[in-house]
C-alpha cells in the first residue's frame, strides 16, 4: 500500500514538476520506536526505507536524506519532543541545515542499505545490552577555544568516556 500510494501521489507530483528538486528528509525515531517492534514489523519497516529510496532514485530531480543511524540524534530522549517522531527545534533546525545545505545525510540506494544495516545491529546491541551513560545533569561543561575540529574531538571524547 505504501508503494502505491507513492507511485500514485507523491511519484505523479514529482513526474508533473520536473524543474523542482525536492528534498525529502525521512523520519527518523527515538531508538525506543525501533526497541518495542517486534522483529517481523523491523523488518518490513526497514524494506520500507530502503524501497522509498530505491524507488525515489528513479527520479532525477529528488534528493533524499536520512541520519536514523546517527546515535547521537536516536539515543537521547531530549532530541525529541512529547513524541518519539517530533525532533525538537534545536535538533531540527541542525538536521535541515545538515542536510539540505551540507548534504551531509544525502542517501543514495546502497548508503542506505548501509544506514539501515547499522541501524539494525545499533538496535540489536540496545535489546541485548542497553548503553547507559552517567548522569552529568549537575555538571557545568565549559569548552574554550575557537577550533570547530577541537569542539567536534573534544565532544565525542566526552560521549566516548561517559558511555557505558
Amino acid at each position: 500500500i505504501w508503494m502505491e500510494n507513492m507511485n500514485a501521489y507523491l511519484g505523479s507530483i514529482i513526474q508533473q514538476h520536473p524543474e523542482v528538486t525536492f528534498e525529502i528528509l525521512l523520519p527518523s525515531p527515538h531508538i525506543s520506536y525501533w526497541t518495542q517492534m517486534k522483529e517481523d514489523k523491523f523488518t518490513k519497516s526497514m524494506n520500507i526505507y530502503q524501497k522509498t529510496v530505491d524507488l525515489l532514485e528513479e527520479y532525477s530531480n529528488v534528493l533524499v536524506f536520512y541520519c536514523g543511524q546517527e546515535e547521537w540524534l536516536n539515543y537521547n530522549r531530549n532530541n525529541y519532543g512529547n513524541d518519539i517522531f517530533a525532533i525538537n527545534e534545536g535538533i531540527a533546525a541542525y538536521m535541515l541545515r545538515a542536510s539540505f545545505c551540507d548534504r551531509e545525510y544525502l542517501v543514495q540506494s546502497d548508503t542506505m542499505k548501509t544506514a539501515l544495516d547499522n541501524l539494525q545491529m545499533v538496535v540489536i546491541r540496545e535489546k541485548t545490552n542497553p548503553l547507559t551513560y552517567a548522569d552529568l545533569s549537575d555538571w557545568d561543561i565549559v569548552l574554550l577555544g575557537d577550533s570547530i575540529i577541537g569542539l567536534e574531538n573534544t565532544i565525542e571524547y566526552l560521549l566516548k568516556t561517559f558511555r557505558r
